[in-house]
């Protein structure tokens, strides 16, 4: 798992997740996720403690008109 420090970019589109793997907050050094089409319904909190991530994408997911506001307001991302 050391290597896990290591990741710079991840891919997890399309892949029906609900919530993020238990090892995620070993990304330290990821800059860039996908997250697209998946089936989140609430915004995955662990996110927000990533200091290196300059890139996040979340479109397609199953969050509601609320926790939409709630994305746009709290951490000012823009998921369709």
């Amino acid at each position: 798992f050391s290597q896990l420090t290591r990741v710079e970019e991840l891919n997890l589109s399309g892949n029906h997740l609900k919530a993020l793997p238990h090892l995620f907050p070993l990304l330290t050094r990821l800059k860039r996720l996908n997250l697209d089409n998946n089936d989140f319904t609430v915004f995955p909190e662990q996110i927000q403690s990533m200091k290196e991530l300059s890139h996040l994408s979340i479109d397609g997911n199953q969050f509601s008109a609320e926790e939409k506001a709630r994305i746009q307001r709290e951490f000012n991302i823009w998921p369709d």
